[in-house]
């Protein structure tokens, strides 16, 4: 009797064992998965954010290039608005030298006509 009891006692400490480690292997793993999970995650999230960085510089470059384009149209507004504004001056002084010349030859042949005319009277 007393040798049975023992062997009892035996398996079922064997078993007891058995559970236990069958517990504490359970329990690794499912702390494993749980760590591989928790990585996952975090490599998604930084995957997500690596994204959203990516996605702010394009939209930042595209920005950039729409300023720039927008000042070189500027500019070659501007550059057009001067070409405009000189030919202009150049006309108008060109326009008043003429005026001038021609306001001088008239005075100058009244004068000269009014010399012949004197002379002649004298």
């Amino acid at each position: 009797m007393i040798l049975i009891n023992k062997k009892k006692k035996k398996r079922r400490r064997r078993k007891r064992r058995r559970r236990k480690k069958r517990r504490r292997r359970r329990e690794e793993e499912e702390e494993e998965e749980e760590e591989e999970e928790e990585e996952e995650e975090e490599e998604e999230e930084e995957e997500e954010e690596e994204q959203e960085q990516e996605e702010q510089e394009q939209e930042q470059e595209e920005q950039e290039q729409e300023q720039e384009q927008e000042e070189k149209k500027e500019s070659s507004v501007t550059s057009v608005v001067v070409e405009a504004v000189v030919v202009v001056v150049v006309v108008v002084v060109v326009v008043v030298v003429v005026v001038v010349v021609v306001v001088v030859v008239v005075i100058v042949v009244i004068l000269v006509q009014y010399i012949v005319l004197v002379t002649a009277v004298i």
